[in-house]
């Protein structure tokens, strides 16, 4: 089976012993407290950030390997990734920021309307940064993510708190919208989230981080079921 295999280890800055293998195709969720390396490892599979040793392949091409001096660019990694600051650029308009990476095509215009109107955009497609709402930068940040990601099928979705500005009405909509996207584009995703109802909604797999390692990894039901400590409990939500 093709997986997503990641091992991570430093002991500074950001202290990190890290090693898991996701199935291509399913949903990651890093959860655990703040300063824990949730989005050290976001930024490490995206190529921003490099830890001391580090070995992480998707499917069969490897993309950083420490011990090789080997590091595929950003640019050249098949993946989109929704920031935890937006980083939109200010001086773009919602329908530009789409247009900035779709590919070029007869349908281009039409393809990132669509997107705008999947993510209630619509009639914010003029709007720049500066005029939307948090939730609606939020949403323009997804919404340029999938756009890259339609020219790169079987890529890497990496998202860092994306629905964390959002009403609950808007973020039910959005975990269905993420889900078929998922199967439409047969993404891979790697999420961080603080919110355990958003966690379970979402997750093939939950990754429980504490202080740069993993306190428990498994299916939700698997983690619900079996806690492997008081700690993981209460992170649950669970009697222990």
């Amino acid at each position: 089976m093709s997986c997503l295999t990641v091992a991570l280890h430093q002991d500074q800055p950001v202290p990190l012993q890290l090693r898991f293998a996701l199935p291509l195709g399913q949903t990651l969720v890093l959860f655990g407290p703040s300063a824990s390396g949730k989005t050290t490892v976001l930024r490490s599979l995206a190529g921003l950030y490099t830890p001391r040793q580090a070995q992480i392949a998707f499917g069969e091409s490897s993309w950083t390997d420490t011990e090789r001096g080997h590091r595929l660019p950003p640019q050249q990694r098949p993946l989109g990734m929704v920031f935890q600051d937006d980083a939109l650029f200010p001086h773009l308009s919602a329908l530009q920021h789409l247009l900035l990476v779709l590919p070029a095509s007869a349908d281009r215009q039409q393809a990132a309307l669509d997107l705008l109107a999947a993510l209630q955009l619509t009639h914010r497609q003029a709007a720049r940064p500066a005029q939307l709402s948090g939730g609606e930068r939020k949403r323009l940040g997804l919404a340029r993510a999938l756009a890259r990601l339609q020219a790169l099928p079987a890529g890497l979705l990496l998202l860092d708190e994306p629905f964390s500005a959002l009403d609950r009405d808007l973020k039910h909509s959005l975990y269905e919208l993420l889900k078929q996207w998922r199967s439409r584009l047969q993404l891979t995703l790697v999420l961080v989230t603080h919110d355990l109802q958003e966690a379970f909604a979402l997750a093939d797999q939950m990754l429980l981080m504490h202080q740069g390692q993993c306190l428990q990894l498994g299916s939700p039901a698997a983690l619900k079921a079996a806690p492997v400590s008081d700690k993981v409990a209460r992170w649950l939500d669970l009697s222990f």
